[in-house]
Formats: C-alpha cells, structure tokens, sequence
C-alpha cells in the first residue's frame, strides 16, 4: 500500500463538467454537484433521488486497465456518518491500483433496514454500470463496511433478492448478529430504530426482530455459497463484542464460503478510520484479500 510514485495524478480534474471526457478515459469529469470534487471524485447520483445521501463517490486507479474494485459502506450506527468518511482510504486504495466507490444511503431518523438496503442495492447497481462503461477491465468487484457499514454490505452478498452478487465481502467491526446479546443504551436505540421496533417493551418482539436483521439469519436461510469473507475486529472492541464479529465465521465457512478472520491487539472500534497504529495494518489486508479474490477469479469460476 506503499504510495505509487504517480498516484497524485489523480487528483487532476477537469475545472467544470466539460462533456467531453471519453467513457473509458481515465480521468474522470467531475460534476458540478460533487461535495469532493476538488479530490478528483466523481459524485454518481443514484437515479430519482433528492437526498445528499443518495449518491456514490468514485474515484480511478493510478492503472490503466485495473481488474478490481471496492465499493465501501459507511458506517455510523446506521444514522449517522456519510460516504465522504472514506476519503483516505479511497485514495489510498486507488493508489494501490484499485477502483474504489464510497456508497450513501438514507440516515433519516424514521428510515428503517429496508429503506437503508434499498439505497445501497441502487447503489451497488450504479457502481457497476459505472464500471462496465468507464472500466471494462475490472472483473472482480468486493463490498468492504466498517461498523454498521460492515453488516449493511454482508447483507448485500446475501441479499435473496439482488441478482449480482460481491465477489468477496469485507467486514470490518461489524456484527454478524444483532440479536442474543445486548448493546449499551445508545446503540440499542440505533438498532431497534433499525429493526422497527424503537420503543418496543415486549423482549421477545424485540429479539425477534433484531434476528431478522442479522447477516447471520440471512445466511442461514438463503440456500446458497457465499462469497469470500475478510472479517476484521479489534481485540478491544467494546462496541460490538467478538462474539457478534468473528463469532459466525464458522457458519459461513460451513455454508462453504472461504473466511478469513484478521484479530488486531490492542485495538478498539473504529480503527479503519480514527489513526490508530493497527489502521495501516488492516488497510493492507484488505488490499491483499481483494487480489487474492482476484487470482481465483481468473482461474475460472467458483464451484457451486
């Protein structure tokens, strides 16, 4: 992950959309509306919608023909947070050869998970039509989430109702259950916001819904192999406990998925983002699982 020595060259930009920017170049004709455009980003506005959340962020590869890309999801307690949250990182997987989105999706006090799934559904569409005509090269495409990010983007590779699925998974502190155990007051309130239930008395209501919420009821019941999954946790998390991170890697390697468990000492949540000395680390992790989901993708399909 060491910087590429041309890899300022994407920071160069056209001053306005000029509309004459080829499909396939590699420079990217910034629009008017895109709150990074002085970073090179490309804001792709998701069809229909008015929100500033409705949109991903993307930026090129220092290569000329790159195979691979990263769609990020925020993360935030589902509520908070934005896409710009993964401004370094885009730029730092770009450098390392990578086409990288950073995906929005709706933070309204009243939106729930199928509203947030949604957004991201819209977005995991537009990330790949953008692909196909700006970048034909790229073959694999891999969801990384940190947080809530992390459970939003399991969802999406085990959603019954997508059709593309990620080539690979990344999942960075986030829960691979919601129910079974019990968050401290204010995450509380986010998940059952998110599950419907705010307000709730009834435990078993409760219990209930949060279970539908979770990656690992989804893949329990969606009768198919997952995708290659990267899970990665702080020792120290005390936000989302191992057990609800880590804890499901067995399940997901029982349903046939190759699973890859990374463990940093010494490390709380939000270490993807907040400067901490295991974020280089896990950066290059990441970068390494999205080559090696690669290599056994041009060695020809999975088996079923």
């Amino acid at each position: 992950m060491s910087g590429h020595p041309r890899w300022r060259r994407i920071r160069r930009r056209w001053p306005r959309s000029c509309g004459r920017c080829r499909p396939r170049s590699r420079w990217r004709c910034v629009s008017p509306d895109s709150d990074a455009g002085s970073r090179g980003i490309l804001a792709l506005r998701y069809p229909g919608a008015t929100a500033a959340t409705s949109a991903v962020d993307v930026l090129g590869p220092v290569v000329a023909a790159p195979t691979t890309a990263l769609l990020l999801v925020h993360g935030g307690s589902w509520y908070r947070g934005d896409r710009s949250m993964y401004r370094v990182q885009q730029e730092k997987f770009a450098a390392a050869g990578h086409v990288v989105g950073s995906a929005g999706y709706s933070l309204d006090p009243g939106s729930v998970l199928a509203d947030k799934l949604d957004d991201l559904r819209t977005g995991w569409r537009v990330f790949r039509e953008h692909l196909a005509t700006a970048w034909p090269t790229v073959r694999t495409v891999v969801v990384a989430g940190g947080s809530a990010g992390g459970h939003l983007a399991a969802l999406l590779a085990l959603d019954p109702d997508e059709q593309v699925f990620p080539d690979g998974v990344v999942s960075v502190y986030g829960p691979g259950r919601l129910d079974g155990w019990e968050p401290d007051p204010s995450l509380r309130e986010s998940i059952d916001m998110l599950c419907g239930v705010a307000g709730v008395e009834d435990p078993e209501v409760v219990q209930a819904a949060r279970a539908s919420a979770s990656p690992l009821t989804w893949l329990r019941s969606s009768g198919r192999r997952p995708p290659p999954f990267l899970i990665a946790q702080g020792s120290d998390d005390r936000t989302f406990p191992p057990e609800v991170v880590s804890g499901w890697a067995t399940d997901l390697a029982r349903a046939g998925a190759p699973v890859i468990v990374r463990v940093y000492p010494d490390t709380g949540h939000g270490f993807m983002i907040n400067g901490s000395a295991a974020g280089p680390a896990l950066l290059r992790d990441i970068d390494t699982f999205v080559r090696e989901v690669d290599l056994d993708r041009s060695r020809g399909p999975r088996g079923s």
